[in-house]
């Protein structure tokens, strides 16, 4: 993706629609996102990613699953895809963010593979709130997990929402950098 952007959005009670994108290579991002949103009472779609690699390469990067209301945020899922591994690359502060800057449930990320998930670069995968509604957790359920390079994993609150929270599902856990 080249200067481009993905959007599923809904500014009333119907819910926005869910993006999913499959590849069986690399998902590479420059200046370029994919944005799931809800402005009122309706929900956002969920964002799906199925490759075995994925690159983000400049800050105006990423995923973003966010609620500016009372309806809920969509999820941000990222699998492997014909392959047992998973390795998603940030730099120059790019981000995956699922969040909540009102009433409304953030939503939660979601990165799987068999064996392996390689997290790596400058960039976060974040899930906030930074209003009354409750941040999403973040999941990474995988045999062997590598952090490394600066990568900030994060589930916070900065408003009166609680935070979620950061579950690791993970037999051998590799950090670096």
């Amino acid at each position: 993706f080249n200067n481009s952007s993905i959007q599923s959005d809904t500014k009333g009670s119907d819910p926005a629609g869910n993006i999913q994108l499959t590849s069986p290579g690399v998902l590479s991002f420059n200046n370029s996102q994919i944005i799931s949103n809800t402005s009122s009472t309706g929900s956002a779609g969920s964002i799906t990613m199925n490759a075995p690699q994925v690159q983000f390469n400049d800050a105006a990067s990423g995923l973003f699953a966010q609620t500016s209301s009372s309806g809920v945020a969509g999820n941000i899922i990222l699998q492997s895809f014909g392959s047992d591994s998973l390795a998603v690359q940030f730099q120059n502060g790019a981000q995956i963010s699922a969040a909540t800057g009102s009433t409304g449930q953030g939503g939660s990320v979601l990165v799987t593979a068999p064996q392996t998930i390689l997290l790596t670069g400058n960039g976060t995968i974040s899930a906030g709130t930074s209003n009354n509604g409750a941040g999403g957790n973040i999941q990474l359920t995988t045999r062997d997990l590598t952090l490394q390079d600066g990568v900030n994993v994060s589930a916070s609150a900065s408003g009166s929402g609680k935070a979620g929270e950061v579950i690791i599902n993970a037999e051998n856990l590799t950090l670096h950098n």
